[in-house]
């Protein structure tokens, strides 16, 4: 999304102000957020920018907030996924920074419910294009540059194979899958055994249902 769509998250603030918050160990990152932030949306509410987790999770908690901007250097990978997960318990829509941006990576973000992956190294108005997704309920990542992409190997499914996933990743349970195709719950599980096995053979684990999720939410096929 290019600059010029950055009136869109306008929008949200006929009523009332969106409310973030920015979450990151620098202050003059803090600052540049903080400033990235008011350039989509100048009358932002900024319930905290700061370094402290246990004061951004409150703030966001509390303050019914609408986005959470964190650099991921809050921390070791453990303590940044324990704040993003804790963030998408909350209904948190969040925007991630890193500055090791990959695949793996990506994926570990997406199963922690991030909506926005932004890489450090990237553009620096890939931030507003990030918030202004998020804030109209799209998914922004970083995934869609060359860096990433080309970690990833390409994943083809059938068609049936691909409406199994979308329907299980989106919460469906597989009897309710098979009532929704109209197939038995046995054959639905041949579906998803089918799409495991060709993502693990790229190198991409998909073992359990919330990392179909984080395939399915990568490759595009739900927000």
């Amino acid at each position: 999304m290019s600059m010029g769509a950055l009136p869109a998250a306008r929008v949200a603030s006929a009523i009332q102000p969106p409310r973030f918050v920015i979450l990151s160990a620098h202050p003059l990152v803090v600052e540049a957020l903080v400033n990235r932030v008011r350039l989509v949306v100048p009358d932002a509410h900024i319930l905290y920018a700061g370094p402290s987790k246990q004061e951004a999770l409150r703030s966001a908690a509390e303050g019914g907030c609408d986005c959470c901007v964190v650099d991921l250097e809050v921390g070791d990978d453990a303590v940044a996924l324990d704040v993003l997960s804790t963030l998408s318990m909350y209904g948190v829509p969040t925007v991630a920074l890193t500055a090791k941006a990959s695949s793996a990576h990506l994926e570990s973000c997406l199963a922690a419910g991030v909506r926005g992956y932004v890489d450090k190294h990237g553009d620096a108005r890939d931030v507003c294009d990030a918030v202004t997704a998020v804030l109209d309920g799209r998914t922004w990542l970083a995934s869609e540059g060359p860096a990433i992409r080309s970690e990833r190997a390409t994943v083809t499914l059938s068609d049936q194979e691909r409406r199994a996933l979308v329907l299980y990743a989106s919460g469906m349970t597989q009897d309710m899958v098979a009532r929704r195709m109209g197939i038995a719950p046995s054959t639905v599980k041949h579906y998803l055994d089918r799409v495991r096995e060709k993502y693990q053979a790229a190198g991409q684990p998909a073992r359990t249902k919330i990392e179909l999720h984080a395939r399915a939410r990568a490759d595009g096929l739900i927000p």
